[in-house]
């Protein structure tokens, strides 16, 4: 199934949003490996398409090795 969520949204008009995610799971198992060593490995992934950028992969974090990530001062919305 995939959910649509609007940024913005109105009830009448013609309104078009400007900015549109879709989140969707991925049906497959995915594999994340950087340096020889497995960082991630999950069938619980999900993919999110979002106006103006590039798709971006979301994963559990029971799936990723926490203890090889490193803390840093960047954030997201």
């Amino acid at each position: 199934m995939t959910s649509l969520f609007k940024a913005h949204e109105l009830v009448t008009g013609d309104y078009k949003p400007k900015h549109v995610a879709v989140m969707q799971p991925i049906q497959k198992r995915i594999r994340v490996a950087l340096a020889g060593k497995i960082i991630a490995d999950s069938t619980s992934v999900l993919i999110m398409h979002e106006t103006n950028h590039l798709p971006v992969y979301y994963f559990p974090f029971a799936d990723v090795r926490m203890d090889l990530m490193k803390k840093t001062d960047h954030s997201t919305y």
